[in-house]
């Protein structure tokens, strides 16, 4: 009985970690900010998917030709910034920031390595 409730528990947990159907998935406060930077499909998702999957942004600035799309989790001293700049509807780059060592971790330096 015991093996049963492991795999199921086991089933539930692997099927809630994966990716969305666009490739991309929600980050959570244990999200680790480097893993979610270098595997995120920049150039490949529109404005309109990012939305569907995170939900509305917390906020959102334009600045020339790039909107940015922010996401807060946490609060206080451990918040945890997630910023998507989007052009021509599509997501071109993934920041993070926080008070850590990967502040500033950012999807075009990782991927370019």
């Amino acid at each position: 009985m015991k093996k049963i409730l492991f795999a199921a528990l086991a089933v539930v947990f692997i099927g809630c970690s994966g990716a969305s159907k666009y490739g991309i998935k929600k980050p959570s406060i244990w999200t680790a900010p480097t893993s979610y930077a270098k595997n995120f499909p920049i150039n490949k998702v529109t404005r309109k998917q990012l939305i569907e999957v995170l939900g509305l942004p917390e906020d959102s600035k334009v600045i020339g030709d790039e909107e940015y799309l922010s996401y807060r989790l946490g609060t206080g001293e451990g918040v945890r910034q997630y910023v998507y700049t989007v052009k021509n509807d599509i997501v071109v780059n993934f920041t993070y920031n926080d008070n850590g060592p990967s502040n500033g971790v950012n999807t075009r330096d990782l991927q370019a390595k």
